[in-house]
């Protein structure tokens, strides 16, 4: 029996599942050349690509993290953060290529939503880690070395 959508939480893995589909989805849109014409793939294509699959492997290295001691969460906070910034880059990247090149509204709204979709799931996930780790503080359980290798 499956659970309605309405009544279902949000997976731990959303924001790695959403940020591959954001890469897939990125991939497969700039190989269209009526989308991106040959004279400005390696211009503008390139970097949108790289950004969206770079977003993707932030977070998959981010979430590879086993959090034990306070270089962990430092480490992790800063792949999130880089995520997120990423995000903001995305975003900027499509609105300069729309600005040059006309492609579908519909096409870049839904690109863009999915984007801000990734960076609620991004920010969600790093409040969270923020408030378990900041109780690992305080409580003294974090190791002060870091003994383990990954």
């Amino acid at each position: 029996m499956s659970v309605p959508k309405t009544k279902r939480g949000k997976s731990k893995l959303e924001v790695i599942t959403k940020s591959r589909q954001l890469a897939s989805y990125t991939l497969k849109i700039t190989q269209n050349e009526n989308n991106f014409p040959k004279r400005y793939r390696s211009f503008i294509r390139d970097e949108i690509c790289e950004v969206a699959v770079n977003i993707s492997a932030r977070i998959y290295e981010a979430n590879s993290i086993r959090v034990v001691t306070v270089n962990d969460y430092t480490e992790r906070r800063a792949l999130q953060k880089e995520a997120l910034r990423l995000t903001y880059r995305l975003l900027n990247n499509i609105a300069i290529w729309h600005g040059m090149h006309h492609v579908d509204n519909n096409r870049i709204t839904f690109w863009s939503e999915s984007i801000m979709g990734v960076q609620s799931l991004i920010r969600s996930w790093r409040d969270a880690d923020s408030k378990r780790y900041q109780a690992s503080l305080a409580s003294g359980s974090f190791k002060q070395a870091d003994d383990e290798d990954i």
